[in-house]
C-alpha cells in the first residue's frame, strides 16, 4: 500500500506513519517497493509467523510448567492432611501451618523449579 493509502481517513500524518514504517523496515516486518514517485509498503509475513510459533511454543511451556506446580501443591496439600498451606513470598516456600503447636512443614519450591 502506499502512504496515501494507509493514512487516508486515519487522521495520522504521512510523516508519521512513514517514521513508523520505517522502523518495521529495520525490523524486517515490512518491504518496500519503489514505483517512480510512489512507494508501496508490504508486511513480510515470515518473521511474524515465526514470531507466533515461538510465542506459542513458549506458552505450552508455561502450560506445562504450570501444570506440574499445580499437581505439586495438590500432592503437597494432601500430604498434610487438607491443613492450611500458605505460600511465604521472601522464603519461596509453602508452609503447611496447623492448629497444634508443632512448627509447620515447608515444602520447597526449588524442587519444583528444578524440573524445568
Amino acid at each position: 500500500m502506499s502512504i496515501v493509502a494507509l493514512t487516508t481517513g486515519s487522521g495520522v500524518t504521512r510523516q508519521a506513519v512513514t517514521k513508523h514504517l520505517q522502523v518495521l523496515l529495520n525490523a524486517g516486518l515490512v518491504r518496500l517497493q519503489r514505483a517512480g514517485r510512489e512507494t508501496r509498503w508490504e508486511l513480510d509475513r515470515q518473521p511474524l509467523d515465526a514470531a507466533r510459533e515461538s510465542l506459542e511454543q513458549i506458552a505450552s511451556q508455561w502450560d506445562e510448567a504450570l501444570g506440574r506446580l499445580k499437581a505439586f501443591v495438590e500432592t503437597a496439600a494432601k500430604a498434610t492432611s487438607g491443613d492450611l498451606i500458605r505460600y511465604d513470598t521472601k522464603t519461596g516456600l509453602f508452609a503447611n501451618f496447623t492448629t497444634s503447636i508443632s512448627p509447620p512443614t515447608l515444602i520447597d519450591v526449588t524442587a519444583w523449579l528444578r524440573s524445568f
